[in-house]
């Protein structure tokens, strides 16, 4: 027996007796010393001149080292396709690590900009504050300084208030002030008369 697959020859023999002819067919033949080998068949029917097949002619090529090449082709293929695979699965992976973690960095940086949206308002607040205690303890020196100054008698204070108040009323605008006990000028109240 010369075909390693009986259905091979079977088909073969269906194909020619239905063309008249068969080009480039493919089997796997045993050669003499029983060693596998791939051929390629190109043959024909010939006819005698009632139109009985006289016999069948044509040609076999081994084309087993082709085959081989071929399917060293195919195998490496199927390697790198898997590889191709395995690192798409790896990349997308990696890509929906970044995007969470990008996600993560989204919602930190909106956390961290409301932090410093909050702070810059406390701060600005604290500075506020600060400097309305400054402007109160300095009025509050100023009147210390006039309700316990001891070389003025009550009177004395009394009629400086008045007549500081007379002026108030009489300014035109601007500013009214005290100085503290420093001599200093500073403003308690602004705009008046205007």
């Amino acid at each position: 027996q010369v075909y390693v697959d009986t259905e091979q020859r079977q088909r073969y023999i269906e194909k020619i007796r239905q063309q008249g002819h068969v080009e480039n067919y493919e089997a796997q033949f045993y050669r003499k010393d029983r060693v596998i080998i791939w051929v390629e068949m190109n043959s024909r029917i010939v006819y005698d001149s009632q139109g009985a097949i006289l016999y069948i002619e044509g040609t076999c090529i081994d084309i087993t080292e082709r085959k081989k090449a071929e399917e060293e082709r195919q195998e490496q293929r199927v390697k790198l396709e898997r590889l191709v695979e395995e690192r798409t699965q790896s990349l997308l992976a990696a890509n929906q690590e970044l995007t969470a973690l990008n996600e993560e960095m989204a919602a930190l940086n909106e956390t961290l900009e409301n932090s410093n949206k909050n702070l810059e308002r406390e701060v600005d607040f604290r500075h506020q504050v600060e400097n309305e205690l400054v402007v109160r303890e300095q009025q509050y020196r100023a009147t210390m300084n006039l309700v316990t100054s001891s070389d003025k008698t009550i009177n004395e204070l009394l009629a400086d208030i008045l007549h500081d108040a007379l002026k108030i009323l009489k300014a035109p605008g601007g500013y009214v002030g005290l100085q503290d006990e420093t001599g200093e000028f500073f403003v308690i109240r602004h705009a008046f008369g205007t």
